[in-house]
């Protein structure tokens, strides 16, 4: 039950985190744009992500209280790795998005192009969900490997889209520490469900399950307040930059 709660907590700060980008993406000021559209963008992601998540520990939860002989219980097992990698796709695709917007930010003379942003986002959490489709179920030692594989990719997206923000200086700055704590998180991932490959091993070491999930919600916890706190600094009339003074303003490439 340590390591469901762990998850649900996660679930909540994941939709908190969404709730924070749309507040600051609707009361960034008009001048900033293209940082108002990374934010939103974000935002979309992220609750996409949340609610996801928090089914999936719904389902979870239901099937736990069913116990092991229950229809419920046969059906998540099958549902695991179509959710867990559903929601690894999702961000993916949601940096890939957010790159291009920050690259193509300032062509086309300034027009801003309507993306269906929505379906792309959507497009990639199916996208993983027929990843974890084939896997044919949850069995412990191929799921968690197979989960830090595909983490490896989502953190190489993640940590692209950071240098993109840098290089372009399109990312508000509170949005790049925020995504960078999602980033270690993610590295974190990476190391934790490879050592869980050895779970029950004899002279292996491993971490248990629930020490995964509740390091994973400390960290998305400092995401939520790190979100909290740039909220709260933009309210108060701290100015939004990038990385580096620039008198060439950017300006949005998505419509969201």
């Amino acid at each position: 039950m340590l390591v469901l709660s762990a998850q649900v907590a996660i679930s909540l700060c994941l939709l908190l985190f969404a709730v924070q980008a749309r507040l600051i993406a609707r009361d960034l000021p008009v001048g900033a744009r293209e940082f108002r559209q990374g934010w939103a963008l974000t935002g979309l992601a992220f609750l996409i992500q949340g609610l996801n998540s928090l089914f999936h520990d719904g389902f979870s939860i239901f099937a736990w209280l069913s116990g092991p002989a229950s229809g419920a219980w046969k059906a998540i097992l099958f549902w695991h790795p179509i959710l867990n990698h559903s929601r690894t796709f999702l961000l993916t695709t949601f940096c890939v998005l957010l790159c291009a917007a920050m690259l193509r930010a300032g062509r086309d003379g300034g027009r801003a192009r309507r993306v269906p942003v929505f379906a792309i986002l959507m497009a990639g959490m199916v996208a993983g969900g027929l990843v974890g489709w084939q896997e044919n179920g949850f069995i412990s030692v191929t799921h968690y490997k197979s989960v830090a594989l595909w983490d490896i990719m989502e953190l190489g997206a993640m940590l692209v889209t950071l240098y993109v923000g840098v290089a372009t200086n399109r990312m508000d700055r509170g949005l790049w520490v925020a995504l960078g704590i999602n980033a270690f998180v993610l590295a974190l991932s990476v190391l934790l469900f490879a050592a869980l490959t050895s779970l029950h091993l004899s002279g292996q070491w491993s971490p248990r399950p629930s020490q995964v999930q509740m390091a994973k919600a400390l960290l998305y916890i400092m995401m939520v307040a790190s979100a909290s706190f740039r909220l709260r600094q933009m309210r108060r009339g701290a100015p939004v930059r990038g990385f580096f003074r620039s008198t060439d303003r950017a300006v949005a490439s998505f419509e969201l």
